[in-house]
């Protein structure tokens, strides 16, 4: 593709924006593990009736599993069937990453199939995702899990990794991806500007999105691929605002025809509170009413602004991909955790339909959550979230 990442010096960002042949210059797009909250077996095992398949001895032989995930921190001692030389690092670091999401993912599967080959695959940005997919086709691997979600679009499935799971499930690979927690973190809807101060109306007078913020790094995605095709010079920004209306961020990516709809806003925040968050036309041609995809990866948008509908991330929108959704599968105690009735679907989990594919119903099931590892000082037990 035309994408590259690199290691450059930050006093050669203007230079390198400044080649012709160089459209933009951003920072790399980073996968996100799909987890909510924080000698075991899964719950799930019996709540999904993998119970009788492994009494008749069927217990996933033969067959080789991968896990894709931004980390997998302590997986030496973990509970879980693998050899420390089958594992794969496509990380810029070089490392298995710090995070020990993808060691909880890997348990869970080896719970549900303790006699397959399990192989560990670290990843971290979008293109390591596409090296790590060609590694899996050429490898022979005959299963992927990958419960992580990519932003920034396009959602339709054509997006690049999208593509990439598609030729995996071509070429053999049964590729199982996480829906994503977004269905609260998700607003969808076409442009209006009713009074015509340059900002989005996300609903009658409305012109701003609330969310809750703690001090630190906060992301959110704005995309318009649907109206505006793969590169636009209609141009917006996403901006957020404290709680007196002072701008503390925007995401100024500019679009002038060679660009693509999306911008990313990222704001540091040093004091913890209400913000909002708004979209603000900045040029371009205005007859268009483009059609806005916003999220907000870890962070939980205005109740009235949610819209669960097409909040799959990326890939679980491909046609490629057996997509996964979560219901609670466990009681859990955890005060931090909200109550859901077991069985019940997880108000985060991702919903369908694909973006511009109304047609594409995902995910294709959904599975039980809030289930037990060995991992519980590290936060992932009970786990939940899609990943599960």
């Amino acid at each position: 593709g035309n994408l590259v990442e690199a290691f450059v010096p930050a006093r050669e960002l203007l230079n390198i924006a400044g080649l012709p042949e160089v459209s933009q210059v951003r920072l790399p797009n980073y996968a996100y593990p799909m987890q909510g909250f924080g000698a075991s077996r899964s719950e799930g095992v019996q709540f999904v009736g993998a119970l009788p398949f492994h009494t008749a001895g069927i217990i996933g032989q033969n067959v080789t599993v991968a896990i894709i995930d931004v980390g997998f921190n302590g997986y030496a001692a973990a509970e879980i069937p693998i050899d420390p030389a089958a594992t794969v690092s496509f990380r810029a670091d070089a490392t298995m990453g710090s995070s020990y999401h993808g060691t909880a993912m890997a348990e869970i599967a080896a719970d549900m199939a303790p006699g397959a080959d399990f192989v560990l695959i670290a990843v971290d940005t979008e293109l390591s995702v596409q090296s790590a997919i060609d590694y899996v086709i050429n490898s022979g691997i005959d299963i992927v899990c990958m419960s992580m979600g990519l932003f920034g679009g396009p959602y339709d499935g054509s997006h690049a990794v999208s593509r990439a799971v598609n030729r995996a499930r071509a070429a053999g690979v049964f590729w199982v991806s996480a829906s994503g927690n977004q269905a609260q973190r998700h607003y969808q809807g076409a442009w209006r500007d009713l009074n015509r101060n340059r900002f989005h109306e996300f609903s009658m007078g409305d012109e701003s999105i609330d969310v809750m913020l703690e001090p630190g790094q906060y992301t959110a995605y704005l995309s318009w691929y649907e109206t505006a095709g793969a590169m636009t010079n209609r141009d917006y920004d996403l901006v957020l605002y404290d709680a007196t209306d002072t701008e503390v961020a925007r995401s100024g990516f500019t679009q002038n025809g060679d660009d693509p709809p999306v911008d990313v806003l990222t704001a540091f925040i040093s004091t913890a509170g209400q913000y909002r968050l708004r979209i603000e036309y900045v040029s371009g041609p205005t007859a268009q009413q483009d059609m806005f995809q916003l999220f907000s990866p870890e962070v939980d948008l205005e109740a009235a602004h949610q819209v669960p509908e097409s909040s799959l991330v990326i890939p679980a929108e491909a046609t490629g991909s057996y997509t996964v959704g979560a219901t609670r599968g466990a009681l859990v105690t955890d005060p931090a955790v909200p109550m859901v009735a077991i069985d019940e679907l997880e108000p985060f989990s991702s919903q369908g339909p694909v973006v511009s594919h109304p047609e594409i119903i995902k995910p294709d099931l959904s599975g039980p959550d809030g289930v037990t590892t060995s991992l519980a000082t590290q936060g992932v037990s009970p786990f939940i979230g899609t990943s599960a």
